[in-house]
């Protein structure tokens, strides 16, 4: 989760059940129905909302938020698929889930409550083009398989 705790905590219980229930990775989304987004700039939804589309294009994944910095899940999911990350930075969200639905993981999507940080630190023009070099190079150079299935 987020250290600014945008995301409101009424939906790790959500995130639980899901796991609970099955699903391999359960993450919190900003962009899909039942989601309430608090004082987030038109700028900030209009490049989070480009960026999730061009990852659709580029991917055809399922997920809707590959940025919400609220997810979870099993020891097991984590062991085998951290060491396939590769970015440090940024990227790491994206790249993470990408990574595991391509790898045939289940993914729960959770409508979250989330307040934008006015304080927030992150350079969006240097942020979007490093994670855009990100998505090329799984594009280009391919998702690497998990090492051991889960």
């Amino acid at each position: 989760m987020d250290v600014d705790l945008s995301t409101d905590l009424s939906a790790v219980p959500c995130m639980l059940k899901a796991l609970e229930s099955g699903y391999d990775i359960a993450v919190g989304s900003r962009l899909m129905k039942g989601a309430k987004v608090h004082s987030r700039t038109v700028k900030r939804e209009m490049i989070s909302r480009a960026y999730n589309y061009l990852i659709k294009a580029l991917f055809l994944n399922k997920f809707t938020d590959a940025q919400c910095g609220f997810k979870a899940m099993t020891r097991d999911v984590a062991v085998s698929l951290l060491p396939c990350v590769k970015d440090q930075d940024w990227f790491f969200d994206t790249e993470l889930l990408i990574v595991a639905e391509k790898n045939n993981l289940k993914i729960k999507d959770i409508p979250v409550l989330w307040t934008d940080d006015p304080d927030s630190r992150v350079k969006l023009i240097s942020t979007a083009w490093r994670d855009v070099k990100g998505l090329l190079r799984l594009r280009i150079g391919g998702i690497p398989s998990l090492e051991s299935p889960v």
